[in-house]
């Protein structure tokens, strides 16, 4: 019987070493073939341009249903959850602050607010790895006028400004 991702099936393939092969394109389960992409040293994503190989060997396939079940039962991080206004960047300004764009010349209200951050020392976790740590030092208001809107800027522990490209910015 041959596997493949076109008949509707999903999940992972497994060797009898319990590695992970990457990739399959199918899986004939008579003949013990495959089908594979070859993928990126990390095992990511596939190279581009797609290069496929063709392997043989017993491969063991676990449908994504049991894989879900299996990361459900596991333990997660006490870890918070990454507030939506860090993670965003670019912060709609709430109808109560009489806020004005820092602009030179616009006196108009703000609608956006970006914090500018300073990298301070990393801290070690208690699984004993060390986390990247920031904090907030100003906040910047701008109007709707998106060339009056900057960037956020990040400030390394050695003093190196750069401006952070923002996963969602105001558009216009």
């Amino acid at each position: 019987m041959i596997l493949d991702a076109k008949s509707g099936l999903r999940g992972r393939f497994f060797d009898v070493n319990g590695k992970e092969v990457r990739f399959v394109i199918w899986y004939d389960t008579e003949k013990e073939e495959y089908k594979a992409l070859v993928s990126m040293p990390d095992g990511s994503r596939p190279v581009r341009p797609n290069v496929e190989y063709v392997g043989s060997g017993k491969l063991r396939f676990v449908p994504d249903e049991v894989l879900t079940a299996i990361a459900q039962t596991k333990p997660k991080a006490e870890t918070p959850p990454v507030p939506e206004e860090v993670r965003m960047k670019a912060v709609a300004v709430g109808p109560n602050e009489n806020a004005e764009c820092e602009y030179p010349g616009c006196h108009r209200r703000a609608a956006w607010l970006v914090g500018d951050e300073q990298i301070i020392e990393p801290e070690t976790g208690p699984d004993g790895k060390k986390y990247e740590r920031g904090v907030i030092v100003k906040g910047h208001y701008y109007c709707d006028n998106s060339a009056h809107y900057r960037n956020p800027v990040s400030t390394s522990l050695r003093g190196v400004e750069s401006e952070l490209q923002v996963a969602a910015r105001p558009q216009w």
